[in-house]
Formats: structure tokens, C-alpha cells, sequence
């Protein structure tokens, strides 16, 4: 035996509305949300290959690089490329003519020991 329903659909549709907008303390009468940048200026995730601004490149994410992503003008490099141009960039000139811990492969710099 079916049980018969207690609410109907019009009884649970509620009106979606847009979240009340709140004006910030040093603006009290502005009416409309303003966009705003933190000024920050935000890395491609090719850096350092890519030295455009993540903003102009897509480079939030690897796949959206315009450079390297998936529909980019460039090959997209390995892992093992894309860490070695980074201790190339960040690495000081004396540390990258150490020799590597484990002495198998020449200079530090080649594989990040």
C-alpha cells in the first residue's frame, strides 16, 4: 500500500535569489559590486618557461598555458625539463657548480642533489 505524500513540489519550491549585496564601511553608498585585483601578479604554472603573467597566459592551470597548455603554441616539457630550467632560475651561481651528493651524475644542477 502506497503512503500518501506529505508535501507536494509547490510546497518545497523555494525562490532563488541572489545573496544580498553588502557595501563595503569606506563606500556606504555604492550600490554595485565592484571587481577588484589583489595587484599580485601570479605565475604561470610553466614558470619559469613561460614568463608571461598567469592572467594573460591561462597559466593558472598547466592544461590552460597558451604557450604550453593542451592547445598551446609550444611542446609542453617533462616534469624533469620543467624542474631543471626552475634550479636554473632560483638556484645562486654557487650552487649550481656543486657536485652532486650522490656523485653519479656530475653537477647538482642536473638532478636537484
Amino acid at each position: 500500500q502506497e503512503l500518501p505524500s506529505v508535501t507536494n513540489p509547490a510546497d518545497t519550491a523555494l525562490a532563488v535569489q541572489e545573496p544580498p549585496h553588502v557595501p563595503p564601511m569606506s563606500a556606504p553608498s555604492q550600490i554595485q559590486p565592484v571587481a577588484t585585483s589583489t595587484g599580485k601578479e601570479k605565475q604561470c604554472e610553466w614558470w619559469p618557461l613561460c614568463k608571461l603573467d598567469a592572467q594573460i597566459c591561462g597559466g593558472i592551470e598547466k592544461d590552460r598555458c597558451s604557450v604550453f597548455g593542451i592547445n598551446g603554441k609550444k611542446q609542453a616539457p617533462t616534469d624533469s625539463e620543467l624542474a631543471l630550467a626552475f634550479r636554473h632560475a632560483t638556484w645562486s651561481e654557487s650552487a649550481k657548480h656543486r657536485h652532486c651528493y650522490w656523485g653519479a651524475c656530475g653537477l647538482a644542477i642536473k638532478c636537484g642533489g
